[in-house]
């Protein structure tokens, strides 16, 4: 199921995620969810503020943890998507953080573990795939994807 959502002031719908960078390289898979921006911080600290995302590093294409409130930058609830993400390994789910302006810029993690700290999910990462300029700056318009 794909759920697109549309951004908070526009009819328009939010940008096309990334390809699927595994061997076919045929696209997301069928089950991709995606939805809602959120805002980069640059500190690295874990206790994040609504509509934040932030890296366990400066250098964020390398972070082994992603924090991420629980609700994104136009105030909407997400913590029933990450509670709902079973992590196996025969089904890998994955994450990518991508710049809202352009879709050339984005990590893509493997999620190993979801940790629901209250207000906000603490996500281990494995760096995937790297692709665009990195780091970007705070307060930089990000979008989130999950392939799960």
């Amino acid at each position: 199921m794909i759920i697109t959502p549309t951004c908070k002031n526009s009819a328009q719908p939010l940008p096309t995620p990334p390809p699927s960078q595994s061997g076919s390289g045929s696209g997301m898979a069928s089950n991709t969810m995606f939805w809602d921006k959120y805002v980069a911080s640059l500190n690295t600290a874990s206790n994040t503020a609504n509509g934040q995302i932030r890296w366990n590093t400066a250098q964020q294409s390398n972070a082994t943890q992603l924090y991420i409130s629980e609700r994104s930058d136009n105030n909407i609830d997400l913590s029933n998507v990450f509670n709902s993400i079973s992590i196996k390994p025969e089904q890998p789910a994955y994450i990518y953080v991508q710049q809202s302006v352009d879709g050339n810029q984005y990590v893509k993690f493997r999620i190993t573990k979801i940790t629901d700290n209250g207000t906000s999910f603490t996500l281990d990462v494995t760096p995937v795939s790297v692709h665009g300029a990195w780091p970007v700056g705070g307060n930089t318009q990000m979008l989130i994807v999950l392939q799960v």
